[in-house]
């Protein structure tokens, strides 16, 4: 089956009505779509407060994990049931259904719109849907609004919990992390190369660094940073000045292109005339 986009669905439910409500979790859940019912009364009783905290954590999972994910973003719907019957989240009053899509409270950023969608069951009975639609956020984290936020991707059906490597990773892809000032592995005064400092430290701002030790001279480069009160050093400063970076980096190699110019003319030097030697 030929999956819509979540912003179509959102925008107009009806024409996506037979995957709506698809009796297949399967068919329709999945990397830009979930669907939950918003908790089941019995007995005519309301909704307990347990159950509308297990709609909430599944709004705020479901919301952080698309808006982290999905260039597409992603479009959650309460009121329909795992086998597609449409049940409504009527039975919901307005301080319930406020407490699971006031988003600006439970999230920290997001980009999501909610709205109610009014429709009918299958026996012809008046129903109220919640779709909500979860934009992509290009320059943000998706996150709780707590101390210690949260935050999740999507994978598959799944919205995870992410990891603090995961969450830097996305930072990274969205522009959000700086990695050359990141902690990258612990400085030891025995990794560095003795002539490779002895010439930057003639280079770099002799008139004031020259009384450095070597780990102030590398501080203000920003070749160090201090992580956990130790000295560790940078992304920059581990390939720059590391005698062997290879133990940390295994994979890094240096590839030296040649272009048969004058050094006057190296703005215009155009392509170059050797393909490459590569050095491990």
């Amino acid at each position: 089956m030929s999956r819509p986009s979540p912003r179509r669905v959102f925008d107009d439910p009806q024409s996506a009505w037979s995957f709506l409500t698809h009796p297949n979790d399967d068919e329709f859940e999945g990397q830009h779509f979930d669907r939950k019912e918003a908790g089941r009364p019995v007995g005519g009783a309301p909704v307990s407060r347990s159950a509308l905290d297990g709609v909430k954590e599944l709004v705020v999972k479901t919301v952080s994990a698309f808006a982290n994910s999905n260039v597409e973003g992603g479009l959650l719907v309460l009121g329909i049931s795992s086998t597609g019957d449409v049940v409504g989240i009527d039975h919901l009053g307005e301080d319930q259904r406020n407490s699971i899509t006031n988003l600006n409270t439970l999230l920290r950023t997001h980009a999501a719109e909610v709205k109610c969608y009014h429709c009918q069951d299958a026996s012809g009975a008046d129903k109220t849907l919640c779709l909500i639609y979860s934009a992509y956020l290009p320059n943000a984290v998706c996150e709780t609004a707590e101390s210690t936020s949260k935050a999740w991707v999507r994978n598959g059906h799944q919205s995870l919990l992410m990891s603090q490597e995961v969450r830097d990773h996305i930072r990274l892809r969205k522009g959000l992390l700086d990695l050359d000032s990141m902690p990258w592995c612990p400085f030891s005064p025995d990794d560095l190369d003795a002539d490779v400092v002895t010439e930057f430290r003639r280079v770099f701002h002799p008139e004031v660094t020259d009384d450095f030790p070597d780990d102030r001279l590398l501080r203000e480069a920003g070749a160090l940073v201090t992580n956990n009160d130790a000295a560790w050093f940078t992304l920059p400063g581990l390939l720059f000045f590391a005698s062997n970076p290879q133990r940390i980096l295994s994979h890094a190699y240096l590839r030296l292109l040649k272009f048969v110019v004058p050094s006057s003319q190296y703005q215009n030097r155009g392509n170059r005339s050797h393909p490459g030697v590569y050095f491990q």
